[in-house]
């Protein structure tokens, strides 16, 4: 599939990229279009987590977690199944 690109000065740009990269004009589009892409959803991603992290205080209280599962939160060693270790379950058998 062809682009036909109708504005000069963007013609221009491309074509000045190209000869800085040392890469074709198809080379030196593709990557520009690229790293904008990459970039845009960085910054998706970003806002996403900007709205998560304003939001979340209101949803905790507003919804508060059982106790358990602050249990599950604070202990740093050992996997816990509602705030017991698996270590303590495994000797019950």
């Amino acid at each position: 599939m062809a682009l036909n690109i109708k504005s000069p000065e963007a013609e221009k740009d491309v074509r000045r990229l190209a000869e800085l990269t040392g890469e074709s004009l198809t080379e030196a589009m593709h990557k520009a279009v690229r790293e904008r892409l990459e970039r845009l959803s960085a910054e998706d991603e970003s806002a996403k987590t900007a709205r998560w992290a304003e939001i979340t205080p209101s949803l905790r209280k507003y919804s508060p977690r059982p106790s358990w599962t602050r249990a599950l939160r604070t202990r740093s060693s050992g996997t816990m199944i509602k705030g017991r270790s698996i270590e303590r379950a495994d000797h019950c058998r």
